[in-house]
């Protein structure tokens, strides 16, 4: 779909600038995470498969893969898989690229992800990525004169494997590879916990009213929320709950709950601002917290 820039009450096709791939991966690796989310590791990372061309953490602390469709022929998605397979079975030389960046980032394995970038794919390549037994986004890209566009044009959600849920061959039906655990809400909440519990019940209920979109992922340490960046992290305790938003704190409205600025802080999350709530009377003005840091990630 063209965008139109409205002059006068008119529309007014604006052209699309074409450009070398290189500088759309330049662009897109100067502004990792304001564009994608994810934080930037290395560029043309050497391995011996060849080098991938943009490798990051996401804010979840899955490993991220980007590939940039050159030509139309391009078998970047087969090119991008190969790297996977390659990062798995050299996990700690990732981790060394996180260490060396100094993120407070837990790696979690169990949901590595591979994104694509390309002006356009042909219908190879969309009906290869139903096939494939991980996380893979084609992204779509248009630069307009100084506007970037960036577009979902396919996602597959991937398999978490673990335990007895595991990627077998065709041939002798044995484990080819298991990529992590799959954390549940039951993970992150002991039997014991029942008031904290009830108490994230009450608020996620909330939470998901500010928008039908937000997407809800469980990790090892903590839940969180997102729509295309997240906006909301919750750490569950015994007694009550600590909630990290990504907003910084001298931009928020307060409103009684005491706020601590965690932005040059090691910590679990990676909002730049906590609180903490133990009693359901709080949760309207967490939700405040929490919705103003919505529309802060929009």
């Amino acid at each position: 779909m063209p965008l139109f820039k409205i002059q006068n009450n008119k529309a007014v096709k604006i052209e699309k600038r074409s450009v070398v791939e290189r500088d759309i991966q330049r662009l897109i690796e100067e502004n990792l995470k304001e564009i994608l989310g994810i934080y930037f590791l290395d560029t043309e990372f050497t391995t011996n498969e060849g080098r991938i061309d943009t490798i990051g953490i996401d804010q979840n602390g899955s490993p991220v893969i980007i590939e940039y469709k050159r030509t139309q022929n391009d078998s970047v998605i087969n090119q991008a898989t190969w790297y996977l397979e390659w990062l798995l079975d050299h996990k700690e030389k990732f981790e060394k690229l996180v260490q060396a960046k100094k993120l407070e980032i837990i790696v979690d394995w169990s949901s590595p992800r591979v994104i694509c970038v390309a002006e356009s794919y042909n219908k190879f390549d969309l009906g290869l990525v139903k096939f494939l037994p991980f996380t893979i986004e084609l992204l779509k890209y248009r630069l307009y004169d100084d506007l970037l566009s960036v577009d979902v044009e396919n996602f597959q959600k991937g398999f978490k494997l673990s335990g007895s849920k595991k990627l077998v061959s065709e041939d002798d039906e044995k484990p080819v590879r298991e990529y992590g655990k799959e954390y549940t809400i039951n993970h992150l909440f002991r039997d014991s916990w029942k008031e904290s519990r009830e108490l994230y019940d009450q608020l996620k209920e909330k939470i998901f009213e500010l928008d039908t979109n937000i997407e809800e992922k469980f990790t090892k340490l903590y839940i969180s929320y997102k729509i295309e960046n997240i906006f909301c992290e919750i750490i569950p305790q015994a007694k009550g709950l600590w909630i990290h938003i990504t907003m910084p704190v001298d931009r928020i409205k307060r409103n009684g709950i005491e706020l601590h600025d965690v932005s040059q802080k090691g910590h679990w999350g990676t909002g730049e601002t906590k609180f903490r709530i133990e009693k359901p009377e709080e949760i309207v003005a967490a939700l405040d917290y929490i919705s103003q840091s919505y529309q802060y990630s929009l």
